[in-house]
């Protein structure tokens, strides 16, 4: 009789959780960014199909179609009601419902919104800035490694292997398609060079005014 008592206090409280809506279940949740899929998935085990934005199949009856960006490796996860949409990232294997029950794929929990506008806006800043890359960015990160490999700042064989390196950096980013964006300091306007190669030359003279002192981004356009 005891455990009949039990087995029905757990089905009740069982039966209370169940009825949480997806963002009364984010609320609740310790889910934090970086977190496997199969992890989040784990704290919505007790929410209601319609509001469990694991629950593919319920969202595909409502004639919805899944959200994933391949070449960005991004994968936006709803529920049927579509009142929670979660980000995910590194996504090499989407969710797959061909065959039952669904395979989720992977990837790693990057953050929550409550409309599909608002995710898609947030995937889409993710996607730009995947494809572009600051000047300023580049112009450092060959300084820091120079300075690493023991050239002293100011001389002129520094500012050689930082041009070097910065050389590389361009020749990557023509590679991969990226963007470099300039950006003066203070100011919101930018400009993206995209045509790396026809503007190499001067690309590369400015930089060199960057990494001795005679330029600043400031002034970089009329360097």
């Amino acid at each position: 009789m005891k455990k009949l008592s039990w087995l029905f206090l757990l089905l009740l409280l069982t039966s209370c959780i169940a009825n949480n809506t997806g963002p009364e279940t984010i609320s609740k949740s310790n889910i934090q960014k970086g977190d496997s899929k199969q992890a989040v998935k784990s704290n919505f085990f007790y929410t209601s199909s319609m509001e469990d934005p694991f629950w593919v199949d319920a969202r595909y009856s409502t004639g919805r179609k899944h959200y994933y960006d391949r070449k960005n490796q991004i994968e936006i996860m709803y529920n049927a009601r579509e009142s929670v949409f979660l980000v995910f990232t590194n996504v090499t294997s989407p969710v797959d419902c061909k065959s039952f029950p669904c395979s989720y794929g992977n990837g790693n929990y990057d953050s929550t919104h409550y409309s599909l506008n608002a995710a898609k806006q947030y995937v889409n800043s993710i996607s730009s800035a995947k494809q572009s890359i600051q000047l300023a960015e580049m112009i450092n990160q060959a300084k820091n490694t120079c300075k690493t490999l023991g050239f002293n700042e100011g001389t002129e064989k520094f500012k050689d292997c930082s041009l070097k390196l910065y050389s590389q950096s361009l020749d990557l980013a023509a590679k991969q398609n990226q963007q470099v964006v300039v950006q003066s300091q203070g100011s919101s306007d930018t400009i993206r060079v995209i045509d790396v190669t026809r503007e190499r030359e001067n690309t590369l003279r400015k930089a060199g005014g960057l990494i001795d002192g005679s330029c600043t981004l400031a002034t970089y356009y009329k360097c």
